[in-house]
């Protein structure tokens, strides 16, 4: 055997075993399942002639790709010896048996355990594959009788006899069990290592569906399948990256098969390498969830819906089994929803009842047992969710659930739960015109709701959640008034503050509601103007946002028309002075010079004819401009606006 024998090689002789069962006898030799002696440890040996020098090149050769061949994804060379004229190839014995075997018990196993197995299977032949293909090597006879499995039931490759390095050469000569032969080794007898991946995919293949893809009424139509790659449709239930990387692994052409590290590269192969290494229970337990998830997503979220609405009952140890369970899943939608390449997630979501189980819970489960990863993917749910779809999930009345939260003792909990509740409020403002009270009062109201939000605003010394809570109170009392003077005195004291926040988004949402509240009543109007609003609006008007540019100059005209309202149509408007304080009358003026939109240039003429009530404006072109420009709005669709153009007009009227 030249240098290939192991460095065990002294360490076993013939006499050393029992044989216990003939395997087989071939061309190529002889394979028992033998028992060490003095230990009663299995193994398998080979025994190949070792007489002639054919004879010693080829058993040579064979223990030469072993030895190359060695990984935890390949069946184990112990040692190799010779006895009488024979060469002895000891091997782990895999008490598992082969892939065959199995493929004919997972027929009786579901659909789920199945795939699960199969592709826990699939990555480690895969691995086995990159290991031999790194060193140009090209098993040649993969097929389920030659894939073993351990007392673990892991994936070993095994039967290196027809395995050839290709060094230099592109290919191959053709070798192997023809239903698992490539179309190139059928018409020409060549093999490279996509053959490998041709017939790797067709295990895949046969292991989920217990059918071989290629297989015709006899073998001569299954080659001719092969050939002319016409292989059975895959069952709905092999979908998505999987469904795809079977059908590229089988293709006619070896160049369109993906190589090794191409399949390795895939989101849910990534998921199966933590699994093969994850030795922990729970943690394997979350990864297999993840590849459920992958493979099953229909289903998988329909299973969610359904437990989440399951009930919580049981010892404490089954309860935390439950939320255990329930927050991997949790975390799954979570990652789903980040990823955003499902693009109908959403969709999946609302179909699958998910929302229906998170609001069971929050109404019903003891807020101990509650914790962040539920309100966390609940909330990043309604964040990601189009308006459209934030009505849908109003409509199952979440309302009551989530307000039930705001007393929860984690504080964290109860940022998620205002925050949910703001976006559900701020999605139902747009639904229906800012002329009409707010469509979602009730629904808060009917737990106690804005009661329960103020003292959320009263008590939290957190900054999210105190803004959220005042913002969810502006825009609840949207043209309805807040009786309550103490709630009124602070909602509007401090949501003020908000105009000068870093965050754009926290800038409009402020800016929208105080818009809300002016509308309430003229005494609104002047508390809101008590808290000199306008230094922070003005520098709004300078924003590269032309929404927040339009939202920010209406706001100023309703204070400016409810300050009008405040004093004689003789007597000057009661806000110039402080408009003029942050050079307001020339910003405005900007804005209506720049003309970024047809509603801000109406709106900031608007507010310059107010400012200018019973006093002159010095500047000719200003004067001039704004005249003709509050002139057309007279004729204007818009009838609240031709109201306002010809006050703003009469209040100019008296400086002529």
């Amino acid at each position: 055997m030249g240098n290939n024998l192991s460095d065990q090689a002294g360490k076993y002789k013939y006499e050393d075993f029992n044989i216990l069962k003939s395997l087989k006898t071939g061309a190529f030799g002889q394979i028992y399942i033998v028992e060490l002696k003095n230990t009663k440890e299995l193994f398998i040996m080979k025994r190949l002639p070792y007489l002639s020098d054919e004879e010693k090149k080829m058993a040579d050769e064979e223990v030469k790709m072993l030895k190359l061949a060695q990984s935890q994804y390949t069946v184990q060379l112990i040692t190799g010896f010779q006895h009488d004229v024979d060469i002895c190839i000891l091997q782990e014995f895999c008490l598992g048996g082969n892939l065959r075997n199995l493929i004919v018990k997972m027929k009786t196993w579901t659909v789920e355990n199945r795939m699960i197995k199969s592709n826990i299977i699939f990555f480690q032949i895969l691995m086995s594959l990159k290991h031999i293909h790194s060193l140009k090597i090209v098993h040649r006879d993969l097929k389920p009788e030659n894939v073993f499995l351990d007392k673990d039931g892991n994936a070993k490759t095994g039967d290196f006899g027809l395995a050839l390095n290709m060094a230099s050469q592109t290919h191959v000569t053709a070798a192997g069990t023809q239903i698992y032969q490539p179309p190139e080794a059928q018409l020409f007898k060549e093999m490279k290592e996509a053959s490998d991946i041709w017939a790797l995919g067709v295990i895949v293949a046969e292991m989920i569906t217990g059918v071989h893809p290629f297989a015709g009424r006899t073998l001569d139509e299954t080659v001719a399948n092969i050939i002319n790659g016409r292989f059975k449709p895959l069952p709905d239930y092999i979908q998505g990256e999987l469904k795809e990387m079977i059908i590229k692994m089988m293709a006619v052409d070896p160049v369109f098969r993906p190589t090794t590290d191409e399949l390795l590269n895939s989101d849910f192969m990534q998921i199966l390498a933590l699994i093969d290494i994850e030795k922990q229970e729970f943690e394997r337990f979350n990864l297999i969830q993840q590849l459920k998830w992958l493979l099953f997503p229909i289903v998988s979220m329909q299973q969610f819906g359904e437990d989440l609405k399951k009930q919580f009952e049981g010892t404490e140890q089954q309860k935390r089994e439950i939320i255990n369970h329930q927050e991997i899943n949790c975390e799954i939608i979570t990652l789903k929803i980040q990823d955003k390449k499902d693009k109908e997630i959403q969709q999946k979501i609302i179909q699958a009842n998910i929302i229906d189980g998170f609001i069971f819970i929050f109404e019903n489960r003891e807020l101990k047992s509650i914790t962040r990863t539920y309100t966390s993917a609940f909330s990043l749910i309604i964040d990601s969710a189009s308006n459209e779809n934030k009505l849908y999930i109003f409509y199952k009345k979440p309302y009551p659930g989530l307000i039930r939260l705001l007393e929860h003792s984690d504080w964290k909990i109860v940022s998620d739960s205002i925050m949910s509740i703001f976006l559900l409020i701020n999605a139902g403002s747009t639904s229906t015109p800012d002329t009409d009270p707010h469509p979602h009062y009730d629904s808060i109201q009917e737990g106690d709701g804005v009661s329960k939000i103020f003292a959320l605003f009263q008590k939290t010394e957190n900054k999210y959640s105190k803004d959220k809570a005042a913002l969810c109170l502006s825009f609840l009392f949207r043209q309805r008034e807040i009786t309550d003077s103490t709630m009124r005195m602070k909602i509007i004291n401090h949501i003020k503050g908000p105009l000068y926040d870093a965050d754009d988004q926290m800038k409009e949402k402020a800016k929208n509601g105080l818009k809300y509240l002016i509308q309430n009543t003229d005494e609104i109007g002047l508390l809101i103007y008590s808290k000199n609003p306008y230094p922070g609006l003005i520098r709004l008007l300078e924003h590269e946002n032309i929404d927040i540019v339009d939202d920010t100059i209406g706001l100023i005209l309703l204070i400016l028309w409810d300050g009008a309202k405040q004093t004689q149509v003789i007597e000057p408007h009661p806000h110039y002075e402080t408009i003029q304080a942050c050079d307001g009358v020339n910003k405005i003026y900007s804005l209506f010079q720049r003309n970024v939109s047809k509603y801000s240039r109406d709106r900031s003429a608007l507010c310059i004819g107010y400012l200018f009530k019973a006093q002159q404006i010095t500047g000719s072109i200003m004067r001039n401009d704004i005249f003709n420009h509050l002139k057309n709005l007279l004729n204007d669709s818009n009838d609240w606006i031709k109201q306002r153009a010809k006050s703003a007009l009469k209040y100019l009227a008296q400086n002529e």
